[in-house]
């Protein structure tokens, strides 16, 4: 199945039904293992030789460079005469010794290779395929890096040679762990809502049910209204920029006011700042990764915008994340008003907007901050399955060469679970013709 949706193919309900049934009764690790094992063949389908080693003909074409290694060595060694020095005749032996071991070598790999296990699975129970992926990701915090950006020398000697903003932006990643506690968080989110796509057979309820980006979940929660202009109102780039700066700045805020609770904070919040920074990570890496807009452009102008807010107050903050969160969070109204009138598409003092509205809701709705952070978690996941469906295959499989990315490993987990627009064709029934 997976050629076909990479290969862009309109699949039947009858392949979605079999792929949700087999992939739904699975535990959050099983299902991302099948994923990152699917999308290893994948790699060695694209990028390596393997749909002809794992052949018919592959294997007949190793049984026979075997065979004809072995042959000439018992050829040399009955056959000919060796009027040759000692030298020259030990040297050939080992160059046909060695010749005969790379054989075997290559034999025993593919015996214990994937594509191997995999036949095997048809047989055998308790197969698995082996580690395929790093699982790991890379995070990118916007704060952090305007806040740490310093004019010397060196920075103005990469402006000249053009390679300041590629190497500044590498300088500032960080790699982070795909745990059990964020894959349990993205697998039960989509299994949810593929609960609904199965029994949809509309093409177009379909599309809506793919369409969410953070929407569903604030009107489950009821928040939907006063929270809509950072999500379905703007473009998603410029959400994901929102909502990066406000999840950093509700967390700094939750930091200085649960000064004695900042164990449980990091358990509740742990999933949503990962997920924030990944996104923007991919944003400012690999925007075709990202529906289209104007997100490379947005994020300039909102670095531009925080780096002159951070240099302005240089003595009050320092280099210290958490005074730089406070100082943004403190930020008046007219600040707001400021930058909703400027055209250049700036979000950094919306993002702190958001962030007051989001803290406000322990105080105004009575919340707990930990109902608060399980709705931004389940936010950044909606967010992330969005980014996921909208990324086109073609796109996927180049990360493969890097590794694979966190989304394609979603995109990829979100169709085993029936969640894609390429399942269309609905099953005919013949017509009976009245005779």
């Amino acid at each position: 199945m997976l050629k076909y949706l990479f290969a862009d193919l309109i699949l039947g309900y009858n392949e979605r039904n079999g792929c949700y049934f087999m992939v739904s009764n699975k535990s959050s690790k099983e299902a991302f293992e099948l994923v990152e094992g699917e999308l290893g063949l994948l790699y060695d389908m694209l990028y390596t030789k393997a749909t002809i080693v794992y052949s018919k003909y592959g294997f007949l074409l190793r049984c026979s460079t075997f065979f004809s290694s072995v042959f000439a060595m018992m050829a040399f060694a009955v056959f000919i005469e060796h009027p040759y020095s000692t030298v020259d005749i030990s040297i050939t032996y080992l160059l046909l010794v060695g010749a005969i071991a790379l054989e075997v070598y290559g034999f025993v790999l593919v015996m214990l290779s994937d594509w191997t296990k995999l036949c095997l699975a048809n047989y055998l129970k308790g197969v698995r395929i082996g580690k395929r992926w790093s699982r790991t990701i890379f995070k990118y915090n916007l704060i952090k890096y305007c806040l740490r950006k310093q004019h010397t020398m060196w920075t103005r000697f990469q402006k000249l040679l053009g390679i300041e903003e590629i190497v500044e932006m590498h300088l500032y990643v960080d790699c982070h762990n795909v745990d059990a506690e964020l894959q349990e968080l993205i697998f039960q989110q989509l299994k949810e809502r593929s609960k609904n796509i199965i029994r949809i057979s509309d093409v177009n309820a379909c599309k809506k049910l793919l369409s969410y980006r953070g929407d569903c979940v604030l009107e489950k929660m009821k928040c939907l209204e006063l929270l809509k202009w950072s999500t379905i109102d703007v473009e998603f780039d410029h959400s994901l920029l929102l909502w990066h700066i406000a999840t950093q700045l509700c967390y700094w805020d939750d930091v200085k006011r649960l000064e004695y609770h900042l164990e449980n904070l990091n358990k509740y919040s742990n999933v949503g700042r990962c997920l924030s920074d990944y996104m923007l990570y991919l944003l400012v890496m690999y925007p075709s990764m990202l529906p289209k807009g104007i997100g490379e452009i947005r994020y300039q102008e909102t670095c531009s915008d925080a780096t002159r807010f951070f240099q302005r107050r240089k003595r009050k903050i320092g280099n210290e994340v958490d005074e730089a969160c406070h100082e943004l969070y403190e930020v008046g109204i007219g600040s707001f008003e400021e930058v909703e009138e400027d055209e250049s598409g700036s979000v950094l003092f919306q993002g702190s907007r958001l962030a007051k509205q989001l803290q406000s809701l322990q105080s105004e709705e009575h919340w707990e901050y930990g109902k608060k952070w399980e709705m931004i978690n389940k936010v950044w996941v909606e967010m992330l399955a969005y980014a996921a469906v909208n990324c086109a295959w073609k796109d996927h499989g180049q990360q493969l060469t890097g590794g694979g990315e966190l989304l394609t490993h979603v995109c990829l987990l979100m169709a085993n679970l029936g969640l894609s627009e390429q399942y269309r064709l609905q099953e005919f029934f013949p017509i009976p013709v009245d005779t």
